[in-house]
């Protein structure tokens, strides 16, 4: 019994590393009958029979599109996209949070972010997303940062034609156009060395 035992937590602990839990985690909704419910609280205005329960808190049916069992006003559900960027590590939208746009404006865990265009939104993961116009981080605007030239790295790490960006904030200093990433926290540029986002002495 015990061996069953032990066998079931390795189980359970492995599952914890790869997609199963995410999508148990992330089905906030259940359905009886036509019927909708969120953790348990029934959603007297979803559709039943259109309704889909597409992760990370968020559902839509054929009038409306939900966060959290609670109805995101002035969102088209039928152009409603959710993008979970990191598709390479499914367990980071809990860290950086979940991007959804429509055709006209964008989201960021269910707040509308103000001036996002939403026909030309995209979430690049980590955190990231962009516009035509604007780049954000996280769902608020960085303004130092130029869409049409703005690439994802790796660590954290950004960078656009002009600066280098750590997280969202820009690195002091960093040359763009030599930056590159060495790996666990470390960049360099080709006069200085950094590490998460700092210089290092020289």
């Amino acid at each position: 019994m015990n061996r069953m035992k032990k066998t079931i937590w390795a189980f359970l602990a492995l599952a914890c590393l790869t997609d199963l839990p995410q999508a148990m985690a992330q089905n906030s909704y259940t359905k009886r009958g036509q019927r909708v419910y969120y953790e348990n609280r029934e959603l007297t205005e979803a559709d039943g029979y259109s309704f889909i329960d597409l992760g990370c808190n968020y559902g839509k049916d054929r009038h409306h599109v939900f966060y959290q069992g609670e109805i995101l006003p002035y969102v088209d559900p039928v152009t409603f996209s959710l993008k979970r960027g990191d598709e390479d590590r499914p367990h980071d939208y809990s860290r950086y949070g979940t991007y959804f746009h429509d055709n006209f404006t964008a989201y960021y865990n269910g707040k509308k972010i103000d001036g996002a265009t939403g026909s030309s939104f995209q979430d690049l993961g980590r955190g990231y997303a962009k516009d035509a116009f604007n780049v954000y981080y996280k769902g608020k605007k960085i303004d130092a940062a130029a869409a049409s030239s703005f690439v994802l790295l790796k660590d954290g790490y950004s960078k656009d034609s002009f600066n280098v960006y750590y997280f969202g904030n820009v690195v002091a200093g960093a040359a763009s156009s030599s930056f590159t990433v060495e790996g666990k926290g470390y960049a360099k540029d080709n006069i200085n060395s950094y590490y998460r986002g700092k210089r290092l002495p020289r």
